[in-house]
């Protein structure tokens, strides 16, 4: 039997998808890209939000060959784009 589509994830489970940090969370909510609900200090995320951008950035993310830098200067670009 399939599992019902998750509507919100948890932080942790949009950094995991995004391969991204808490900062660059933020910063994606900041700009727009990513609805959000907040309930006392936790943040949860709409997935098919965070599924676009996933799939926005799956060329940038799945690429284990990058080191911190890199990747940040690749965020930061899209973020801002």
């Amino acid at each position: 039997m399939m599992q019902p589509k998750k509507k919100w994830l948890r932080a942790d489970e949009a950094r995991r998808m995004l391969r991204g940090s808490s900062c660059d969370l933020m910063h994606l909510r900041e700009a727009g890209k990513l609805r959000f609900e907040k309930q006392g200090n936790a943040f949860f995320y709409a997935a098919d939000d965070v599924e676009r951008e996933a799939a926005k950035r799956g060329a940038a993310i799945s690429g284990g060959s990058k080191d911190g830098a890199q990747q940040r200067q690749i965020w930061n670009k899209q973020i801002s784009s």
